[in-house]
């Protein structure tokens, strides 16, 4: 005995399957330690560079500030630079956004940074 299919049964479709290489399990974090208040005196310039920034997929990573930023205070790329005037007396808080670049589902964990001069 011989079986054999009728073509005439079966749809056929075009599909598209989107596969991802792995979860997002967590947002980007700040490896090992960085001063924090950064103390600077009137007249002085205060220079940081953020720790490295670590994503645990190993997703590249965005650093933005939140906010504006005190007049006296620059930042670009990872590194800040501080040069307060006797006008900036004060405390000051800065927030920063580390933001992973996964498709479609990123992660984010905030960063926050005190001033005083």
């Amino acid at each position: 005995m011989t079986a054999s299919l009728n073509p005439y049964l079966f749809k056929t479709a075009p599909f598209t399957v989107v596969v991802l290489p792995y979860p997002n399990t967590g947002a980007p974090k700040l490896m090992g330690s960085m001063k924090n208040p950064w103390v600077i005196s009137v007249g002085h310039t205060f220079k940081q560079n953020l720790p490295t920034i670590k994503d645990p997929e190993g997703d590249s990573s965005t650093v933005q500030t939140i906010g504006t930023l005190p007049s006296f205070v620059t930042f670009s790329g990872t590194a800040f630079e501080a040069s307060p005037g006797v006008n900036d007396i004060g405390s000051y808080r800065i927030a920063l956004n580390l933001t992973d670049n996964y498709p479609n589902k990123s992660l984010s964990n905030v960063v926050s940074l005190e001033i005083i001069v």
